[in-house]
């Protein structure tokens, strides 16, 4: 019997998306580690996309300063200088989460490791807020990483501006 070719296709999209679809009826130990650690995951993309890509030219990262774009007379130089400034700050934060990353990892490994010793169900509330704990500790030393490369980052933009300026 053949099978016409779109709808071979149609059947394969279908298989995919589905599987793409994560199940109603989901394993509790996988719906932990979906709620604890990707919603890290998640909260951590949408800080680095915060945190990334600013024009150097207009602004920092500190959300509570106010900054004066840089002037249009800027050298050549120094606008070559704040943009290698950024792309350093920017594949710094991205190391930064990748770190985290490497931690939510280590945690959830050791998570499924413990729940994989068949304790008994009672003990699985725990074993997610030690998982929680572990992650709000991960996410507090990203977010101060995060932070403390932002602080250097202006403080460097503000030297080169400064330097452009005879000052």
């Amino acid at each position: 019997m053949k099978i016409p070719y779109l709808s071979l296709a149609w059947a394969v999209a279908l298989t995919l998306s589905l599987a793409a679809v994560p199940a109603v009826a989901q394993d509790p130990v996988e719906r932990i580690i979906e709620e604890v650690i990707g919603h890290a995951v998640d909260t951590a993309r949408a800080e680095v996309g915060r945190n990334t890509g600013a024009d150097p030219m207009m602004r920092g990262y500190d959300p509570a300063a106010t900054y004066q774009p840089a002037p249009p007379n800027l050298p050549n130089r120094t606008r070559l200088e704040l943009q290698k400034l950024s792309a350093e700050h920017d594949q710094k934060i991205a190391e930064i989460e990748r770190k985290l990353r490497e931690s939510l990892h280590k945690a959830q490994s050791e998570f499924q490791r413990e729940v994989a010793k068949g304790d008994k169900p009672e003990k699985l509330a725990k074993k997610r807020v030690k998982l929680e704990e572990k992650t709000a500790k991960a996410y507090a030393k990203f977010q101060e990483k995060i932070a403390k490369e932002n602080r250097h980052f202006d403080e460097k933009r503000a030297k080169i501006l400064a330097k452009a300026h005879g000052g």
